[in-house]
């Protein structure tokens, strides 16, 4: 009987995370990608929402430092995640169609991930 193990890569039509690199789709507008490198992430933060409407960000920045890729259903969406890269000063606020999913191939893939609780309207 062949053994199940977990996942180790993950995809939908916001995010890409494969052996090597997270992509982000819809990074630029309308259609730019980004790819960042796994070994150039320095953490990545897990924000639970207690509400809808708790991210109004669809696209772009409020603060100048954190860059949301476009996802229109992100009002609806129960996490985002904060990427900060290792050498970098800006970070990247994404969502994900299956964050149970998600979260669980970060944690098998040994990222470095941290769970915040909600504090007020994230930008």
């Amino acid at each position: 009987m062949k053994e199940l193990r977990p996942a180790r890569t993950y995809r939908d039509r916001l995010v890409e995370l494969s052996e090597g690199t997270l992509l982000f789709r819809r990074y630029y507008f309308p259609f730019g990608t980004k790819q960042i490198r796994l070994t150039d992430i320095e953490q990545i933060e897990v924000i639970r929402h207690p509400r809808r409407y708790y991210n109004l960000r669809i696209h772009g920045s409020g603060d100048l430092r954190t860059w949301f890729p476009c996802d229109w259903r992100r009002p609806w969406r129960d996490r985002t995640f904060i990427l900060k890269e290792r050498w970098k000063w800006r970070r990247v606020g994404f969502t994900v169609e299956n964050p149970e999913l998600f979260e669980q191939v970060i944690t098998t893939r040994k990222l470095p991930v941290t769970q915040q609780p909600p504090k007020g309207q994230i930008w």
